[in-house]
């Protein structure tokens, strides 16, 4: 598996690039999103069904902004459009996850295609 840290304020990792590294290598893709400090915020669900959130740390949503909490960082603006899930998770996990709003364009993925071949 290939292991992505995504800060905050940072775009995700698209899922034509995810597509790339599983047909070039044979892996999937999960993300890290991670805080300003470097503190593990939430981790993607091996059934790819959001991000876990980290019991330390807790998330809220601000004008479809996910805005992270945890002991050392208050109010972290994630720059991330989403929104919160608490059913319970296909991959079995229980707990707060973060999802992501898809905005990404056709033309955004075709250059960032074009750039990893």
């Amino acid at each position: 598996a290939v292991f992505v840290l995504t800060g905050y304020g940072d775009r995700p990792v698209s899922d034509t690039l995810r597509v790339v590294f599983w047909q070039a290598y044979g892996v999937p893709v999960y993300e890290l999103l991670v805080g300003s400090e470097g503190d593990l915020l939430a981790s993607e669900c091996e059934a790819h069904e959001g991000w876990h959130a980290q019991p330390y740390t807790s998330f809220s949503v601000s004008d479809e902004e996910l805005i992270a909490d945890t002991p050392r960082l208050k109010a972290l603006r994630t720059g991330l459009l989403g929104y919160i899930e608490t059913s319970a998770c296909p991959c079995g996990r229980s707990g707060m996850r973060v999802k992501e709003r898809n905005g990404y364009s056709p033309t955004e993925a075709t250059r960032e295609l074009a750039a990893t071949a």
